[in-house]
C-alpha cells in the first residue's frame, strides 16, 4: 500500500530497531505506576461506558482516558524533575532512579490503551453482563430457558441463582463468597481465551512490524499526539498556539458541562444532538430523501484536530466513498429496489468485503517479507537478523501456532462451536483484525467500527443457518449459542486491541525502547485486562444492581446477544446470494482500486476509503472530518509546510483541550454521581 504523503512530517526518530542501535528494555520503574493506573483505568472505563453510560472514550481511535492519564503522569514526572533540581547530586540520583524517560511513558501509555481496549464497550464490558443475563433475564415470556438454556456451556457463564439475584437487585458486593465463587471459573476461562486470541494479533503485529515500520515507514498518525506529549524536547508544552487552542476548547466544553447545572451558562453546539441534522425530504422526492437519510452535523473539536493530522488523500477518499454509498441508496430507490436495513445496495456487505480485501492485501504485498521471516524461523539462508525483534521469528511463529490452537480448542470445547465452522469464523476475524491494524497504521481515522459486521453477524446473514455439511447443519443451534458467547468482541471493532499492539511497537521504535520486554508485557496485559474488567464491572453492578441504578444500558447490552440468538433460532436466516455477491464486489473492487492506486499516476482515491465509507463513525463525523481535511488542504496549498506545522500544534491543542475536558468532567461526575459532559457519543 502507498505510503503517507510526504508532507506529513514526523518527529525525528532514532535509528531503526534493526539498525544496530542499543535499546533499553522495560524496567520495574513503571510497575508502581501500572499498579495504580491500570485498575483505575478499568474502573473508569467500565463506569462511564456501561454502568452509567455517560461517555464513550474507547469508541474513538485515540482513547481520551489514556491521553488524560498520560498527561497526569507527564505532569507529575515534570514536577519531580523540577523539585529535585535544587538538591544537586542527590537530586540527580533521585531523577536517575525514579524519573520517567520517554520509553517508560510509552510502556505506561501502551498498557493503559490495551487495558482500556479490554475494558471497552466492544469487549469484556459486554461479556461481563452477557454471561449473566442468559439466565438472570430468562422469563416465561421470552422462552429463553426452553430455547437454549440446555445448550449453554456452564463453565463459561455465571449460573448460580444466588449470585445472579444479588447482581440484579444490588446492595451486595463481589467480595462476598457466594458472589465471587460464581464468577471465578468463568472469569479465568475467558481471561485465558483473551491471552490466546489476542496473542495471535500480537504475533501478527510483531511479524509485520519490520515491514510496516522500517520498509514502508508508515506514519501511524494516531501516535503523533502521545509522542508529542512525552517528547524530551517538550516542544509541545512550550508552544503558545497549542496552549491557546487547548484552553479555548477546554473552557468551551466546560461551559457545556456547567450548562447542565445552570442553563444560563452558554452552550456550544459541538455534538450531533446539539445541531439540527440535514434532510432532503422537502427538497427531493421523499423516497430519495429517506434513502439518503439524515446528514448528521457536528463540530467535535477532537475530530477536527485529529483529521488535520491525517493523510489528505485517505481522508478525501473516505469522504468521497461516504457520498458514493449515499448515491448507491438513491440509485437503488430509483430502480425500485427495497432499501430497508439489510437490503439493497447491501452496503454493509460491500464494506465487509473491502475489509477482507485490505487484510488480504496486507499479506500479499508483504509476501517477500513473510518469506524471509519463514526462512529466518527455519534457520535457512536469506533471512533476517531477528535479535532485536519483539521475539525471535521462530518464537513468534510458535506462539502464533499456540494461540491459534488454544483459540480453536476453546471455541470448540468450551463454547460449543462446531469444529468445521472455526476455520471460517477465525479466518474472517483475524483477517479483519489485520485490516484494522493496517488502516490505523496508514490512515488513523478518528473512529472505525465495523459495527455488527464481524463473523458473528456476517456468516449467518450471508450463508444462512440451514445449510448442511456432511449431514450436519453448518450452523447448528449449539454453534449459534457459541456465536452469542463470542459476540462481545465482534459487536464492533472500535476499541479493537490489535491496532494498539502495533502502535506500541511504533512508539517503542521512536523512543529507543526494546520491544521484547514490551511484547511480553502486552501479552501479560491481555488476561489481566480481562480480569480487571470483570472485577470492575461486576463489583459496580453488585453495588448498584444491574436492573436498578444501572438498568437501562445493562439490560440492553446484556440481552442483545441472546435476543439475536432467539431471532436466529425462531426465524432462521436463509442463504443470501445478493449479500454474498455484494461482499465479493467489495472484495474485488478494493483489489482493483489498489491496482489502480499503485500503477496509475494521479489515481484519485485510495481503496481504504471504500472500506471505511459506510462505517458508523463516518456518519457522525463526516462534518468535522470535512473541516479538518479542508483546513489542511488550504494550509498546505497557501501556507506550505511552515504554516502546516503551526496548524498542527493548534490541532493537537484542540484534541487535548477536548480530551482534558472529557477526562476532568468524567471524574467530577463520578465523584458527584451525575453526568456533566459527554464529548463524544
Amino acid at each position: 500500500m502507498a505510503e503517507a504523503p510526504s508532507h506529513i512530517e514526523p518527529a525525528p526518530e532514532p535509528r531503526g530497531q534493526s539498525g544496530g542501535a542499543r535499546r533499553a528494555g522495560v524496567t520495574l520503574r513503571v510497575l508502581p505506576w501500572l499498579l495504580v493506573l491500570l485498575p483505575l483505568n478499568a474502573w473508569w472505563v467500565g463506569q462511564i461506558e456501561v454502568v452509567k453510560y455517560w461517555a464513550s472514550p474507547t469508541m474513538v481511535s485515540l482513547f481520551y482516558n489514556a491521553v488524560f492519564l498520560l498527561a497526569l503522569v507527564v505532569g507529575l514526572n515534570a514536577l519531580l524533575k523540577l523539585a529535585t533540581r535544587p538538591l544537586g547530586s542527590l537530586g540527580a540520583r533521585i531523577r536517575d532512579s525514579v524519573a520517567l524517560a520517554p520509553r517508560h511513558l510509552v510502556v505506561i501509555y501502551a498498557a493503559m490503551c490495551v487495558v482500556s481496549s479490554m475494558a471497552s464497550l466492544d469487549n469484556f464490558q459486554l461479556q461481563a453482563v452477557g454471561i449473566t443475563h442468559w439466565k438472570a433475564h430468562a422469563t416465561p415470556e421470552n422462552s429463553w430457558a426452553e430455547l437454549f438454556h440446555d445448550l449453554v456451556p456452564k463453565d463459561v457463564v455465571v449460573s448460580d441463582p444466588v449470585a445472579l439475584r444479588n447482581l440484579v437487585e444490588g446492595g451486595s458486593s463481589l467480595y462476598r463468597p457466594e458472589n465471587y465463587s460464581a464468577w471465578l471459573g468463568p472469569a479465568l476461562w475467558w481471561a485465558s481465551y483473551a491471552g490466546a486470541v489476542w496473542l495471535v494479533t500480537l504475533c501478527m503485529a510483531a511479524v509485520f512490524r519490520r515491514r510496516w515500520l522500517e520498509s514502508e515507514r508508515l506514519q501511524f498518525p494516531i501516535t503523533e499526539v502521545p509522542m508529542e506529549m512525552i517528547s524530551e524536547r517538550a516542544t509541545l508544552w512550550r508552544d503558545g498556539r497549542m496552549w491557546g487552542a487547548l484552553v479555548i476548547v477546554f473552557l468551551m466544553e466546560s461551559c457545556n458541562a456547567l450548562h447542565t447545572i445552570e442553563p444560563r451558562v452558554p452552550k456550544f453546539p459541538f455534538k450531533v444532538v446539539d445541531v439540527p441534522s440535514l434532510h432532503f425530504n422537502n427538497a427531493l422526492d421523499p423516497a430519495i430523501g429517506n434513502a439518503i437519510g439524515l446528514l448528521y452535523l457536528s463540530f467535535y473539536p477532537f475530530a477536527i484536530g485529529l483529521t488535520y493530522l491525517l493523510p489528505v488523500e485517505l481522508v478525501f477518499s473516505t469522504l468521497c466513498f461516504w457520498w458514493f454509498y449515499k448515491l448507491q441508496f438513491v440509485v437503488a430507490v430509483k430502480m425500485g429496489l427495497p432499501v430497508a436495513e439489510g437490503n439493497a445496495p447491501f452496503a454493509d456487505q460491500q464494506m465487509f468485503g473491502g475489509y477482507l480485501a485490505l487484510g488480504f492485501l496486507s499479506v500479499w504485498l508483504a509476501r517477500g517479507h513473510l518469506a524471509r521471516v519463514l526462512r529466518t524461523a527455519l534457520g535457512r539462508p536469506g533471512g533476517y537478523d531477528d535479535r532485536d525483534e519483539p521475539w525471535p521469528y521462530r518464537t513468534q511463529l510458535i506462539l502464533l501456532a499456540i494461540g491459534v490452537a488454544y483459540t480453536l480448542w476453546f471455541a470448540i470445547a468450551k463454547t460449543g462451536m462446531a469444529w468445521w465452522v472455526t476455520p471460517l469464523f477465525f479466518g474472517v476475524y483475524f483477517t479483519l483484525s489485520l485490516a484494522v491494524m493496517r488502516i490505523r497504521a496508514e490512515m488513523g481515522i478518528p473512529a472505525h467500527d465495523l459495527l455488527v459486521k464481524g463473523p458473528v453477524q456476517t456468516i449467518p446473514n450471508i450463508l444462512g443457518t440451514r445449510a448442511e455439511i456432511g449431514g450436519h447443519r453448518f450452523l447448528d443451534d449449539r454453534t449459534l449459542v457459541s456465536f452469542a458467547l463470542h459476540r462481545f468482541y465482534n459487536r464492533g471493532y472500535r476499541g479493537h486491541v490489535a491496532p494498539h499492539q502495533i502502535e506500541a511497537f511504533k512508539m517503542a521504535e521512536r523512543t529507543g525502547l526494546h520491544t521484547r520486554g514490551l511484547a511480553n508485557m502486552l501479552w501479560l496485559l491481555l488476561p489481566l485486562g480481562a480480569l480487571l474488567t470483570f472485577w470492575a464491572t461486576a463489583q459496580a453492578l453488585y453495588v448498584d444492581g444491574s436492573d436498578a441504578k444501572a438498568a437501562t444500558n445493562n439490560v440492553f447490552y446484556g440481552n442483545e446477544p441472546w435476543d439475536e440468538l432467539v431471532r436466529r433460532m425462531e426465524s432462521p436466516p436463509e442463504y443470501s446470494r445478493a449479500r454474498l455477491v455484494a461482499a465479493v464486489i467489495g472484495f474485488a473492487g478494493t483489489l482493483l482500486m489498489m491496482a489502480g492506486h499503485t500503477r496509475v499516476t494521479g489515481w484519485p482515491v485510495h481503496p481504504i476509503g471504500y472500506a471505511l465509507g459506510n462505517c458508523w463513525a463516518v456518519h457522525w463525523l463526516w462534518g468535522p472530518m470535512t473541516i479538518g481535511w479542508a483546513a489542511k488542504v488550504v494550509t498546505l496549498r497557501y501556507g506550505g509546510n511552515r504554516s502546516y506545522r503551526v496548524g498542527r500544534m493548534i490541532a493537537i491543542g484542540m484534541i487535548l483541550g477536548d480530551f482534558f475536558a472529557g477526562g476532568f468532567w468524567d471524574l467530577i461526575g463520578l465523584w458527584q454521581n451525575r453526568m456533566f459532559l459527554r464529548i463524544w457519543s
